[in-house]
């Protein structure tokens, strides 16, 4: 599967059933991190207008309301000169199974925070905000990891959204 495609077959999916929910790491608290509120040009230094190869994947997740209902989010990560951005891609119906919309999520400047880390900030932040924003619910299954595994997203997750009964 390509890392910008959109899995169409439920053995493309990564297991997803029992992980360790693992605690957050108390940095990310003492990292500054800046919402781009869906801008479409960032104008950072050493960052380009849509991830390239050197961008690192993060993970994909999907909601799934109905068969007509739907978001898929592909997040991405790039470090430029002076801050990590993250990049949320979406697909468009109408182009097959790519994503194909990239717009700039969230900022945070350079540290000595590593790629898992400054991922796990820059996602948690970004989710925390549409949920105020959207009231979006959790995911419902996780199409595909990279810098973040299953174990890391469903973390982050349970930071966000209340554990419900039967999830």
């Amino acid at each position: 599967m390509s890392i910008h495609s959109i899995p169409m077959s439920f053995a493309d999916l990564p297991q997803q059933r029992v992980y360790e929910v693992k605690p957050l790491p108390a940095e990310i608290m003492q990292l500054s991190v800046e919402l781009l509120d869906y801008e479409q040009e960032h104008g950072l230094v050493g960052i380009p207008n849509a991830p390239t190869e050197q961008s690192l994947a993060l993970a994909q997740v999907e909601w799934s309301w109905s068969p007509m209902h739907s978001r898929v989010d592909q997040y991405v990560l790039h470090k430029g000169a002076d801050y990590w951005l993250l990049w949320c891609g979406t697909h468009d119906d109408n182009a097959g199974t790519d994503i194909n919309h990239w717009f700039p999520a969230a900022i945070l400047p350079i540290s000595d925070a590593g790629e898992m880390l400054v991922g796990v900030t820059l996602l948690k932040a970004f989710w925390d905000r549409e949920v105020s924003w959207l009231n979006l619910e959790k995911y419902h299954w996780i199409n595909a990891e990279g810098v973040l595994s299953v174990a890391d997203l469903e973390s982050i997750a349970v930071s966000i959204w209340p554990s419900v009964e039967g999830d």
